[in-house]
């Protein structure tokens, strides 16, 4: 075993340098020691012949400045010399920048705010859910914008009723361009100018605002607009709730978009889903891959929303199922469909054939 061992070691020897040979390398020579020393307050390094810098090249190689002399001194060569920095010149008297103005004095301190309507309660309060002027549950008033602008805003609008409601459709407009064209800044502008001028905004106002932050993908925003209008007089429709529906969807957050349509069901008044919410919903399901979420929502399409549905939520839910290789339930549910597509051509040809035929074109007229 002694004699195998030292033959295999011979053998990787040679094959190290054969390899090394074929490849162009050769082994690096071994440094000589190396001693530091100083010249003209730098670093450098010799062998006592010749000497080095103390930094190396991009090979990691050492690179000769100079030679030693016989009294020690280090003699550099002439390449290697840096020239004398020249001292910079005395700064003329117009390069001297003008002194800084003095600071203004600092403003006088303000008086405390007056204290809430609501008590101690409501100046706790830190609910967010109802801003631009409202007031939550303890009755503290809010500011005049996401931003809690403070303060119980201008008065009354000294505009008619007319005028008033032309100005907010003239805002609302500008709420609705804004979201258009994703300038989420402008749009909550315009919003915050009916406050500022002493107007309220109306459903319509709530819901294209809210619209505008869920095309900018602000569903943090579009959540609080939500809230807040959820919070006013201005009810929610399905129309809105199908706008944050979308939001929620197009984040892939179906977690949320299923707990607004529970919320829809059990709000007051209750409202249903529609086609249009179903779909919208089935299309999140397809973009997260979530097919538990639509056969939920199926079953409820048939049972509490009474909804039918469409050619595309049947496609809808067909992709899912062929996704998750749900093989033998999307053949019963293709085998469902052909037989309602049956059923529903045989109705059409026995309803033509009881109704009595139309007159000849050339009948007279009774």
């Amino acid at each position: 075993p002694a004699r195998s061992l030292e033959l295999l070691t011979r053998s990787l020897e040679l094959l190290t340098r054969l390899c090394s040979l074929a490849m162009g390398k050769k082994r690096p020579a071994p440094e000589p020691e190396l001693t530091g020393c100083v010249h003209d307050g730098e670093l450098y390094l010799h062998d006592g012949e010749r000497v080095y810098s103390s930094e190396r090249d991009w090979q990691g190689s050492l690179v000769q400045v100079g030679t030693l002399g016989a009294n020690g001194a280090v003699e550099l060569l002439v390449a290697t010399r840096k020239p004398p920095v020249p001292p910079p010149p005395p700064p003329r008297p117009r390069d001297h920048p003008p002194p800084p103005p003095p600071a203004p004095p600092p403003p006088p301190a303000l008086p405390p705010p007056p204290p809430p309507p609501g008590g101690p309660a409501a100046a706790a309060c830190t609910c967010r859910a109802l801003e631009w002027g409202r007031k939550c549950s303890c009755g503290a008033a809010l500011g005049l914008g996401p931003l809690g602008g403070g303060g119980a805003g201008p008065g009354p609008s000294t505009l008619s009723r007319e005028q008033q409601l032309q100005r907010v459709r003239q805002l609302t407009g500008d709420i609705s361009e804004h979201g258009r064209l994703k300038q989420l800044d402008r749009a909550v502008g315009a919003f915050e100018q009916i406050f500022a001028e002493g107007l309220h905004p109306t459903g319509y106002a709530y819901s294209t605002l809210l619209n505008a932050h869920v095309l900018a993908g602000d569903l943090a925003g579009g959540a609080r607009v939500f809230e807040a209008m959820m919070a006013s007089k201005c009810r929610p429709n399905l129309v809105v709730y199908t706008t944050m529906l979308k939001g929620f969807c197009a984040a892939g957050d179906m977690t949320a978009a299923v707990h607004l349509l529970r919320r829809m069901a059990h709000g007051s008044p209750p409202l249903m889903a529609d086609i249009r919410a179903l779909n919208t919903f089935l299309r999140g399901c397809v973009r997260c891959g979530d097919a538990v979420a639509a056969r939920w929502a199926f079953e409820m399409a048939g049972s509490a929303w009474r909804v039918v549905p469409d050619g595309v939520a049947h496609v809808a839910l067909a992709r899912l199922l062929s996704q998750s290789l749900a093989l033998k339930e999307l053949r019963a549910h293709v085998e469902a469909r052909r037989e309602e597509r049956k059923e529903r051509l045989k109705a059409v040809a026995a309803a033509r054939s009881a109704s009595p035929p139309p007159p000849p074109a050339d009948a007279p007229l009774a």
